[in-house]
């Protein structure tokens, strides 16, 4: 009987805390469109309109490559190719709690989340045609529709203190891609808001690090042609045509002025490039990714002293949706005493209460690693 009570607890408790959205269709644009045709959509929070604290999540779920990639993608009704039309959504862990202690860094933010289905990295803008098998590719046309339409219907928009773009997997990839451009709509409207962008699982790794005879630009540039990419546009307008820095986090993250997160890994499971042996062959090979990876690591902290850094030394890929690595697995500060947790970082990086840079060692897994 007690089991059972506390049960009922643990679920009211938890339904507190969770966060309620509902659905908004984005039909007003005509180019918000999905692989399928269907308008896009985002679902936020009751809160979300009035609060002077915004969060954006670009959703992950990975892309397609090829044409045939995607006609495999998306057969068969794939959610990531057409609108999320449910009416409401409940999301209660890590970055959407309500819970003070669980979610310091974003507890009490209004909240958006924008479902993936464009399957282009959030930076297509490539209209349906035979050639494209009938898919649209508007990633950039989507996130492009959200911001438009959240500053046409938020009231006081001129009084809003902090907006927040995160995206985990494919969605880092959007964030990196897309973060000024976020940045600038809203300073256009009022130049008071800081605005700040954090990539989960990002191409956060050393491209110069590769297979013989693979050539990890040359493979991005190929999906890119198909989706007709927009990268970031800085890097765009300081490279020379035909150039394909613009297409890796490493060469175009210094392109970036908009306050940005990395929160990473030293061997992403999932995102570590298409020039890479298996994870579980060639060690040397990943001895030396993950030395290099310490390089990049400390080169972009020289290069972005204001941005956010949490870089451990776990293999698995995407720490936000994770329990444990958002509130258990601890990593050290950089250049200060003691560690840290993800949801204590963004805390002290959002608000400036504390170091915000943190990260293992290459070739020491972190102890609270479970993988």
């Amino acid at each position: 009987m007690i089991h059972l009570i506390l049960s009922i607890l643990l679920c009211i408790s938890a339904h507190v805390f969770a966060d309620h959205l509902v659905l908004r269709e984005l039909t007003d644009y005509p180019l918000a469109l999905c692989n399928d045709g269907s308008h896009a959509s985002y679902h936020y929070t009751d809160t979300a309109l009035d609060n002077p604290y915004m969060l954006i999540n670009l959703q992950g779920g990975g892309a397609c490559v090829s044409l045939e990639g995607c006609i495999n993608r998306c057969k068969d009704g794939n959610a990531l190719c057409t609108a999320d039309l449910a009416a409401t959504h409940d999301r209660e862990e890590t970055m959407w709690s309500q819970d003070p202690e669980e979610n310091p860094a974003f507890h009490n933010f209004g909240k958006v989340f924008v479902h993936y289905c464009s399957s282009d990295l959030w930076s297509g803008t490539r209209n349906a045609s035979e050639d494209t098998n009938g898919y649209y590719f508007h990633g950039k046309h989507i996130v492009d529709a959200v911001v438009k339409d959240i500053i046409k219907h938020k009231p006081d928009i001129e009084s809003m203190e902090q907006l927040v773009l995160i995206g985990e997997s494919a969605g880092a990839y959007g964030v990196g891609l897309n973060c000024d451009f976020v940045a600038e709509q809203f300073h256009a409207v009022s130049t008071g808001i800081d605005v700040r962008c954090i990539a989960d699982a990002p191409d956060f790794f050393p491209p110069w690090v590769h297979t013989e005879g693979c050539d990890p630009y040359e493979l991005n540039e190929i999906p890119n042609q198909l989706w007709e990419g927009v990268a970031d546009q800085s890097c765009i307008e300081d490279s020379p045509e035909g150039s394909k820095a613009c297409l890796m986090f490493a060469s175009y993250y210094n392109f970036i002025e908009t306050p940005l997160m990395v929160v990473g890994h030293y061997i992403d499971t999932v995102v570590h490039g298409p020039c890479t042996p298996p994870l579980d062959q060639d060690q040397d090979f990943w001895d030396n990714w993950q030395q290099e990876a310490f390089t990049m690591a400390l080169t972009y902290m020289e290069d972005k002293p204001q941005n956010g850094l949490l870089f451990s030394n776990c293999p698995f890929h995407v720490s936000v949706s994770q329990e444990f690595a958002w509130s258990e697995m601890d990593v050290p500060l950089v250049n200060a005493e003691g560690s840290v947790l993800y949801k204590n970082i963004v805390h002290n990086w959002l608000t400036g209460e504390g170091p915000y840079q943190a990260m293992d060692m290459p070739l020491e897994k972190n102890p609270k690693c479970p993988y």
